[in-house]
């Protein structure tokens, strides 16, 4: 292993110590020594790669949200269909709920903290992350649903920079209201209900009634 492999293991190292820190004990309670602590290294080792615990806590979340970002593009990637990307879109949000459960404290830190640097009037390093990272998926969700009405498939009279964010709210909603544990169960038929109703509320009709079929089991013929 070469020395930038050796480094960069080391940087993820430190990155998922202080994942597990500032989802353990908040953003205000961690500590640099408990995050070189946790990766097994000295303090001063941790300074070697982030100044400073605001940097480290700005990078756990950034790292994490650039492997979802990689992942989605990807799945993308695998059809030209505005309504099969949106589909994948969802089947992503609902694989990785689960795990958006599990570092749910560190997600509401990350909006909580933007939120102070806005509220504050000065632009933070977290609002900076967080209001590009939306603006990047605005934009992806934008040129989908846009393709979609330059196709025909989508309703031409949809505001597709609108609905992009009615998208991403009802996705965030939802996974705040897990995180916060106040009785939402998601599961398969929610995702279906989901996935058609966006279809439904872009005017795509006929996709969501295919979907219905594809997902329920022929009720014409019971086994």
């Amino acid at each position: 292993m070469g020395n930038a492999e050796m480094a960069n293991a080391k940087r993820q190292n430190i990155l998922a110590a202080a994942a597990k820190v500032f989802e353990t004990h908040g953003y205000a309670e961690a500590t640099v020594d408990a995050v070189a602590a946790e990766a097994g290294i000295a303090k001063g080792s941790v300074y070697n790669y982030f100044s400073s615990k605001q940097e480290l806590f700005t990078s756990v979340f950034t790292e994490s949200m650039s492997v979802e970002e990689k992942e989605i593009v990807a799945r993308f990637g695998r059809t030209s269909s505005p309504v099969d990307r949106l589909m994948l879109l969802f089947d992503h949000w609902y694989e990785r709920y689960s795990h958006h459960q599990q570092i749910g404290r560190l997600v509401l830190e990350c909006w909580a903290s933007a939120a102070r640097e806005s509220h504050n009037g000065h632009v933070g390093p977290m609002s900076t992350m967080l209001n590009d990272l939306y603006a990047r998926w605005r934009e992806m969700l934008t040129g989908i649903i846009a393709q979609g009405q330059q196709q025909g498939q989508f309703l031409a009279d949809l505001g597709p920079t609108m609905a992009a964010s009615v998208l991403m709210g009802t996705l965030d909603g939802l996974t705040l209201q897990g995180i916060l544990g106040v009785g939402i169960v998601v599961d398969q038929e929610l995702l279906l209900r989901l996935k058609r109703g966006f279809l439904v509320v872009l005017g795509a009709t006929e996709a969501a009634e295919q979907l219905v079929q594809q997902e329920t089991p022929d009720a014409n013929n019971p086994s």
